[in-house]
């Protein structure tokens, strides 16, 4: 009899959900928490250029991005008693602690130890972020091959990540004008670590547990996922999707105190985006439901990338600042929708793969995708540097070029609405929601006829 087949379509207790979605609340208490602040500290902290630090975070997300495919290999290749994602959990949690504790650490020297340390101790992190993050999302295959319970986990894992990122936009400025930012980040080091616990002791591993497991080489792998061309797409979108958030989470604090004229802003400002990100994940089940993932995701895009252009000539000066907050909520409430629905459609693109190459790499796909991310996240927060070094940003100046403004605004409304529409326009070239109960019934097929 084939094992596999005893647990399809397997159910999800809530107890299993909430576990899953603890390691993301995890995973982006550190790394949200990064993203938001990092750019900051270096420029108006370290005294680190805008143009070197954005130079910085691009080189390094990557060299995250091979780091990804590195780990992804490593996962499908990894048998233990505790299964083949869990334990990266248990083993990373404290070092991701310790990690991100020093990435808020400078010798002070204002010269080029402060970059070296800078660029090292940053990669570190998301080295250590990257060999949580994959297994991690490998877990989600493991746990479950129903494509609704997988949109489930997907909801799960973005409310996790969106509780996370609120606490650590709320609760960092705060602790960091008490503690400073070194014991700061120990604290939500260690907060994340617990966290990750939790996902490792309530979650287990039930598909796939065969004895006719088989590695796939990574070179045969790696063929087969580029005849995957929903990964491919999916590849696309997640570098967009996160450039997107990393040009909206890093501008979020100069708006604050360059254009708004208030630093505390920032905090608000980052905040604004969860409570409309909380209600698009509690709507996204629903809609994936009726509509489908896909469908769902292309017409969110759509929406935004019309709202962004209304919203540009209707929003005039700082003092429309409550008007700023709405479309923020607004911003929110399409990201949550993306993002749950995203890393759902990567897990789908894995049994499309199967189906269509007989092979099923798990962990190399998910890193690959990881791989998006990573370059998205770099590619905004980048552009950020980038586009401010353009106008002659300097953070150890009290005051700013005037061009500064006007770019600040530019950054974070203009590109972010152009991403959503390229989204759109990308993702409608994946059939995957019509096809899979098609290639469900077809790898049920083949697999019926093994036995163990």
């Amino acid at each position: 009899m084939y094992v596999g087949e005893l647990m399809k379509r397997r159910k999800l207790s809530m107890k299993e959900k909430l576990s899953y979605g603890m390691g993301d609340f995890a995973s982006n208490l550190v790394y949200q928490g990064i993203s938001i602040f990092i750019l900051f500290y270096w420029t108006d902290y370290a005294g680190i250029s805008a143009a070197v630090a954005g130079t910085i975070l691009l080189i390094s997300r990557i060299f995250d991005g091979v780091i990804d495919v590195v780990f992804g290999n490593l996962v499908d290749k990894t048998k233990s008693k505790y299964g083949k994602a869990r334990p990266y959990l248990l083993w990373l949690a404290l070092p991701f602690a310790f990690s991100a504790m020093i990435t808020f650490w400078t010798p002070g020297t204002n010269g080029i130890a402060d970059i070296i340390f800078a660029f090292v101790s940053y990669n570190v992190t998301m080295v250590i972020y990257t060999a949580i993050n994959i297994p991690y999302g490998v877990l989600s295959v493991k746990m479950t091959d129903d494509q609704v319970e997988r949109g489930s986990l997907g909801v799960f894992r973005g409310i996790g990540a969106l509780i996370g990122s609120m606490l650590v936009a709320i609760i960092a400025p705060m602790l960091i004008e008490v503690v400073g930012y070194t014991w700061t980040f120990l604290i939500i080091g260690l907060v994340a670590a617990a966290s990750l616990l939790v996902t490792f002791k309530g979650t287990e591993e039930h598909v796939g547990l065969t004895q006719e497991d088989k590695v796939t080489p990574f070179k045969e792998g790696f063929v087969a996922l580029l005849k995957n061309k929903p990964w491919l797409i999916m590849l696309l979108v997640g570098i967009l999707v996160f450039t997107f958030s990393g040009l909206k989470m890093t501008s979020n604090i100069y708006m604050a105190k360059y254009y708004f004229g208030d630093e505390s802003l920032v905090g608000i400002l980052n905040v604004m985006m969860m409570p409309g990100m909380l209600i698009g994940m509690g709507v996204a089940t629903l809609l994936f439901r009726r509509f489908g993932k896909i469908k769902t995701t292309v017409f969110g895009n759509l929406i935004m990338f019309l709202a962004t252009v209304a919203f540009y000539f209707i929003f005039q000066s700082p003092d429309d600042l409550v008007l700023f907050y709405g479309f923020l909520v607004l911003n929110g409430a399409f990201l949550g929708i993306g993002t749950a629905g995203f890393f759902a459609m990567i897990a789908d693109t894995i049994e499309y793969g199967e189906w269509k190459t007989k092979k099923r790499i798990e962990g190399l796909t998910y890193s690959a995708a990881s791989v998006g991310t990573k370059i998205g996240g770099g590619v905004g927060a980048a552009l950020v540097g980038w586009l401010l070094a353009l106008v002659h940003y300097n953070g150890t100046l009290a005051t700013q070029p005037e061009a500064v403004s006007s770019m600040i605004v530019w950054i974070n409304l203009w590109i972010p609405g152009m991403i959503c529409l390229i989204v759109a326009i990308v993702l409608s070239f994946n059939k995957v929601d019509k096809l899979y109960p098609q290639i469900m019934q077809d790898l049920d097929a083949r697999k019926g006829v093994k036995e163990v």
